[in-house]
């Protein structure tokens, strides 16, 4: 069984560790694909670079030309290169790291059942790669005595969107088998665009066509940056993945998986954080007053979300 490991490639900044990293694996990817969006091509040159060589030379690594139109775009041009060619595909961001028996781990369970992903547990690390924190899963979870945790739809929605948290993690440490390719290409769940949120969204269109498999033991770490775009509050990327999950909670009730009160409950949840966060930003007024009828219970209100969300979503 092989894996295509997918590298939106834009700060170099960590490529020596992320080149330890995929070569001290103890099953190493088939193909490494880096497509380099960062300005002037400053990635490709350091990929390049002669003290890069020796780890290079022990990966099949390609690389090419990314779409300089946002990380989206470049994780679809990563799919469209990769095409299917392998059984498995990874997204690795370029600053997350993997441990040594990260693909060894993932590819075991792929072996074993029919899964549509495979999603390890990872730590949250300062930006020097000390781990500081763990997310805080299900008690179902948490409990098991088992590592490799099989997970239905039911119990993936049902844990995660009503109460807008992600346990899971993103998609540095996921494994997903190569019928999903798909899925990055139309980011709905409902119809419902979920942009801003490919992690969990995939997550959950995934657990729609095959179980997921759950390895509730740390093989990486997420590493955390001040500049990192998600951490300002004010950005638009910030303010997408906020808004992304009434728009998976719409889409997820619109097609069945979420009742009534689980939607309300989703809504609630992160409607609180709105006039904190947004009621003097004028961009946010349309969904200031859509969510507090969500929250109310104003059967109304979905529309009315959606409508601005569309509009929003679809700006440069």
């Amino acid at each position: 069984m092989k894996v295509c490991t997918l590298i939106p490639a834009f700060k170099p900044k960590y490529l020596p560790e992320l080149l330890l990293a995929l070569g001290g694996q103890k099953v190493k990817p088939h193909r490494v694909i880096f497509s380099d969006d960062s300005l002037g091509g400053v990635y490709r040159a350091a990929l390049n670079a002669e003290p890069m060589q020796k780890m290079l030379s022990q990966l099949n690594v390609d690389i090419v030309e990314g779409p300089r139109a946002g990380r989206l775009a470049n994780m679809r041009h990563l799919l469209n290169v990769w095409g299917g060619s392998t059984e498995r595909v990874h997204f690795l961001f370029d600053d997350d790291i993997i441990y040594p028996t990260f693909y060894q781990r993932h590819l075991a369970v792929h072996a074993s059942a029919d899964i549509s992903c495979s999603i390890s547990r990872r730590w949250t690390a300062t930006e020097s790669g000390q781990p500081i924190d763990l997310l805080p899963e299900p008690a179902p979870i948490a409990m098991h005595r088992e590592r490799a945790v099989m997970l239905n739809a039911d119990f993936v929605f049902g844990s995660t969107v009503p109460y807008s948290h992600n346990w899971f993690g993103e998609l540095s440490n996921a494994v997903f088998d190569h019928s999903l390719h798909d899925i990055i290409h139309d980011l709905r769940l409902g119809g419902v665009l979920y942009t801003g949120l490919e992690d969990i969204g995939s997550f959950l269109r995934a657990s729609l066509e095959k179980p997921l498999c759950y390895l509730n033991e740390p093989l990486g770490f997420f590493r955390m940056s001040p500049y990192q775009n998600s951490a300002n509050v004010l950005g638009k990327e910030y303010k997408t993945a906020y808004l992304g999950w009434f728009a998976i909670a719409l889409g997820a009730y619109r097609m069945g998986r979420l009742p009534p009160e689980a939607a309300l409950a989703c809504f609630r949840h992160c409607g609180l954080r709105m006039p904190s966060l947004y009621t003097e930003e004028a961009e946010m007024a349309p969904f200031c007053a859509a969510i507090r009828g969500l929250m109310a219970g104003d059967s109304a209100a979905g529309e009315r979300f959606l409508e601005a969300w569309s509009a929003y979503v679809s700006l440069p």
